[in-house]
C-alpha cells in the first residue's frame, strides 16, 4: 500500500490511507496518577502543544482458546471516575500521542491538511522516540516499567464513493462482495457494514494475533462526501514484553495489513490508486 514498502510488498502511488496508529497495551501502571499528567506533558509539549482529555480505552486481548472465539474485552470495575486518556497533539493535528494507565498510542492523521502520507518507517520512528520518552519519564518518577502484553497497528482508509462508485457499489471495492443473488427479490444494498477476521500464524503454526477488517459506508465529516471506510487492524501478543519485541510484532502486523489490503480490494480500485507493483 506504500511506495517505500519492502520489495516483496505491494506498492501504490495514491493509497487512500488517512490514519495510522501504533499502539502497545501493558499491565496497568497503578502508580501513574493524576499528579503525573502535567509532568508527562512537559516531556512532549514542544512538539505536541495541544492537549485533550478523553475516556480510557478498554483493554482488548486476542484469544484463541476453545469456546473463546470472540475477542476478550477486559473492563475493570472501579468505584471512582476512570483515569483519563490524554491526547498530546501537534498544532496541525496530524501527529497525536495517547496515554492512559494501560496503553501508549502514536497516531498519524491526514486531518484537514494536504500533508502526504509519511510512510511506515517514519511513523515507526516517531512512535519509538515518543515511547522511549514515556519509558524515561516512568523511570525518573519511579513509577515502574511497562510490561507489554498486546500490540496493535491500525490503518484507516477513506475510499471516495462519490459519482458512479456509490454506497451501493461495494462489490466494485472489495473482492469478498459479489452482485450475484439467488433471485430478483433483493438487489444491491443501499449501504454496507461488515467485519472479517483472519488469524496470524506464528513460527510453530499457532496463532499469535489477528487481522481484523472492518468495512462500512459513511459520509466524511469535513465535507459530507460519501466514502467507504476500510479499517485494517493487526493485533496480538509480542514474543516478549519489551519494546523491541513489540516492534517485531508491529512490523509483522504492518506486513499483514499491506498484503491484506491488496488482497481484499479489487483490481479496478488498484488502478484508481495507481498500483506500482
Amino acid at each position: 500500500m506504500f511506495d517505500n514498502a519492502p520489495d516483496d510488498l505491494p506498492k501504490f502511488k495514491k493509497p487512500p490511507v488517512v490514519e495510522v496508529a501504533l499502539s502497545v497495551q501493558f499491565a496497568e501502571l497503578s502508580g501513574f496518577g493524576n499528579v503525573h499528567l502535567g509532568l508527562l506533558w512537559n516531556r512532549y509539549r514542544d512538539q505536541y502543544p495541544r492537549v485533550e482529555e478523553h475516556l480510557p480505552l478498554a483493554d482488548v486481548e486476542e484469544k484463541f482458546e476453545p469456546q473463546q472465539r470472540d475477542i476478550g474485552v477486559i473492563i475493570e470495575a472501579v468505584d471512582q471516575p476512570p483515569f483519563p486518556r490524554l491526547w498530546f497533539m501537534n498544532n496541525p493535528g496530524t501527529r497525536l500521542i495517547q496515554v492512559q494507565r494501560s496503553r501508549f498510542i502514536h497516531n498519524w492523521r491526514k486531518a484537514d491538511t494536504e500533508e502526504p502520507y509519511p510512510h511506515y518507517p517514519d511513523i515507526r520512528e516517531q512512535f519509538l522516540a515518543a515511547y522511549r520518552n514515556f519509558e524515561k519519564f516512568l523511570e525518573d518518577e519511579s513509577i515502574g516499567h511497562p510490561s507489554i502484553r498486546q500490540c496493535e497497528i491500525t490503518y484507516v482508509n477513506h475510499i471516495d464513493a462519490s459519482g458512479p462508485l456509490g454506497h451501493d457499489q461495494s462489490a466494485r471495492v472489495l473482492t469478498v462482495f459479489t452482485p450475484e443473488f439467488s433471485d430478483d427479490f433483493l438487489t444491491t444494498p443501499e449501504d454496507v457494514n461488515c467485519s472479517l477476521r483472519y488469524r496470524i500464524p506464528g513460527d510453530v503454526g499457532k496463532p499469535i494475533g489477528r487481522l481484523n477488517v472492518q468495512f462500512q459506508s459513511a459520509f466524511r465529516s469535513a465535507d459530507h462526501r460519501p466514502v467507504f471506510v476500510l479499517n485494517l487492524t493487526a493485533r496480538g501478543k509480542p514474543p516478549a514484553s519489551d519494546i523491541e519485541s513489540a516492534l517485531k510484532f508491529l512490523d509483522l502486523g504492518r506486513r499483514w495489513i499491506v498484503k491484506g489490503f491488496t488482497s481484499i480490494t479489487t483490481k479496478a480500485m488498484h488502478e484508481r490508486w495507481e498500483r506500482l507493483k
